[in-house]
């Protein structure tokens, strides 16, 4: 069986250790303090170190260590709040318990302001509620400790300040960032240690937050902190909601920044390149085009030079579109209300119009469309104003040309193309014509495009083709209207 020695061993030793330094100049007021901690029934042993004076205080602190300090106010060389500076600046993580006279609690309030962690009156039975304020400020302290361990282990630099800008809190990334102590920087203006200026820095995200009570993002890029920085700002509130500060996160983007730099510059390079391209395929499509205008001149055929004629506006029509993405500030999109307004141009003086006699009337939404979309149509009203030009009007008859290109809600495309000329016989179905040209509209609106053509023969000819835009962007609501004569 267990003997008596044995079980008071087991006991103790099950028992956790707490090691407190008594800082109390009065021997009955000690002896108080003493009684109550020795009568403690909960699984705790403490040992007790007692000092008269706060000079023996930091020199206990300095040479041992303690789990918790009590402390009179009134001791022969401290006195007042200054005793609990004192400790603080010897060792500013210990919890501190001050004990106050009868007359003398707000003292003892005015203790915690300054960093004490809770306080006892003399004058009250100590048995019960001095191990429990004890046990109370160790756990406290144990909280503190596992928030501070949890703070520290953020890569960010990460810290909390008032609504005046003073900084209260730092995490360790952040002091190691600045290369500073805690010490040296809380209880100032967060302005002032990163700025290394007397006012808030000119975009400071924490000036908005003040103002809509809102989380805010800035980049900062400050030489006297020497890395890109991006900063958030999330507001802190008391309990009415009041705004009383905000918690700042600096993320370090140095390395984000340098592959901006790389990307940036891997795409300008390949800008260069997109655009070389594309003004040699539209330098190679201008030889085509001399090549067939070269041709065509030793022709004496008129049926002939017309099939020629039209090859060649069809080859224009396509270099037209790679000349104006080399040249537009997108290499994927071209503004297309500017490019029909060129097209319209060449074709009046490939066909040679007389000004006076047929005119042109384009009303074309400001849309941009990328190649894949861009070729087929501009093809497609290639192919239409050239069949109204060579068909709608007779020899010296005069007349209108009309284009419409408008972008609907629905993400859809509506191009309409009409003439006031002699228009298409009732008997003539437009998708049986044996005409190279009629059956390239049909084949660019249905299977290009994907889109949908309807003819309406009510006032001469219009046509009406519909198509979807999934892959456009739309630079604007503004419509281009222009009447260009022939």
């Amino acid at each position: 069986m267990e003997t008596e020695i044995e079980e008071k061993t087991r006991v103790l030793m099950d028992k956790e250790l707490i090691k407190v330094l008594l800082v109390e100049d009065d021997a009955i007021d000690r002896k108080l303090v003493e009684r109550a901690l020795a009568n403690c029934s909960r699984p705790v042993e403490f040992v007790i170190d007692p000092v008269g004076s706060i000079s023996e205080a930091v020199e206990h602190l300095e040479s041992k260590k303690y789990n918790i300090v009590l402390l009179d106010l009134m001791l022969p060389d401290s006195h007042g709040v200054e005793t609990v500076q004192r400790i603080k600046e010897t060792n500013s993580h210990i919890p501190i318990v001050v004990l106050t006279g009868l007359d003398d609690e707000q003292t003892g309030l005015t203790a915690i302001e300054k960093g004490a962690t809770d306080y006892l009156v003399k004058g009250q039975s100590l048995d019960n509620i001095l191990v429990r304020t004890i046990l109370h400020a160790l756990a406290r302290k144990k909280e503190t400790e596992e928030w501070w361990r949890t703070f520290d282990a953020i890569s960010d630099l990460v810290f909390i300040q008032d609504k005046d800008f003073t900084i209260t809190k730092a995490n360790k990334a952040f002091t190691d960032a600045i290369k500073s102590k805690p010490e040296d920087i809380i209880g100032k203006k967060c302005y002032e240690v990163l700025h290394r200026s007397d006012t808030p820095w000119p975009s400071c995200p924490f000036e908005r937050t003040k103002k809509d009570n809102k989380s805010h993002n800035e980049e900062v890029n400050d030489p006297n902190i020497g890395i890109p920085l991006l900063v958030t700002t999330s507001p802190i509130f008391d309990d009415e909601g009041e705004l009383t500060g905000s918690v700042h996160i600096a993320k370090d983007i140095t390395e984000r920044k340098k592959a901006e730099g790389r990307i940036k510059a891997s795409l300008e390079e390949k800008e260069v390149l997109l655009r070389e391209i594309h003004h040699r395929v539209k330098n190679n499509m201008q030889v085509i085009s001399s090549l067939l205008r070269l041709q065509s001149r030793k022709i004496e055929d008129d049926k002939s030079i017309n099939i020629f004629r039209e090859c060649q506006n069809r080859v224009e029509s396509m270099a037209l579109i790679h000349m104006q993405l080399y040249q537009s500030e997108s290499l994927a999109n071209i503004d297309f209300a500017e490019y029909v307004k060129e097209l319209m141009q060449n074709l009046i003086t490939s066909y040679d119009i007389d000004p006076g006699k047929i005119a042109l009337t384009i009303d074309v939404e400001k849309i941009s469309l990328g190649i894949e979309l861009a070729i087929p149509c501009a093809l497609l009203i290639n192919e239409m104003i050239s069949n109204c030009l060579k068909h709608a009007f007779g020899e010296g008859a005069s007349g209108q040309i009309k284009i419409s290109m408008q972008l609907s809600e629905i993400d859809q495309i509506e191009l309409t193309i009409s003439d006031n000329g002699v228009g298409i016989p009732e008997d003539l179905d437009f998708r049986k014509t044996e005409s190279l040209g009629m059956q390239l509209i049909i084949s660019l609106a249905e299977n290009q495009l994907q889109g949908e053509i309807e003819l309406n023969k009510d006032e001469g000819t219009e046509f009406r083709i519909r198509f979807k835009m999934a892959d456009r962007v739309a630079i604007d609501n503004v419509k281009t209207v222009d009447s260009v004569p022939a």
